[in-house]
């Protein structure tokens, strides 16, 4: 199976509720070199770099639209979860 493919057509489906999306992420190795960023506002099109200041790991910041800030709820999102879960 492609997993690539459905990872970007899972995280594609972010752009229903933000207009922008910015990814930083970092290895824990430290040979593995710099941090890099992506990011996108969804249209097909996105931009790669290095980045600066990042901490370990993986950030995902999404920046919501304005009728869409439900989803920056708590307990709008643990609803979401309590309903799709198993």
């Amino acid at each position: 199976e492609n997993i690539i493919g459905q990872f970007g057509v899972g995280f594609y489906s972010v752009f229903m509720v933000a207009d922008k999306v910015e990814v930083y992420s970092k290895s824990a190795d430290p040979s593995k070199g710099d941090a890099h960023y992506w990011t996108s506002t969804g249209d097909g099109t996105y931009n790669i770099g290095k980045a600066e200041g990042v901490q370990r790991g993986t950030k995902i910041i999404m920046h919501l639209k304005e009728d869409e800030k439900n989803f920056s709820e708590k307990r709008h999102l643990e609803d979401i979860i309590d309903k799709y879960s198993n």
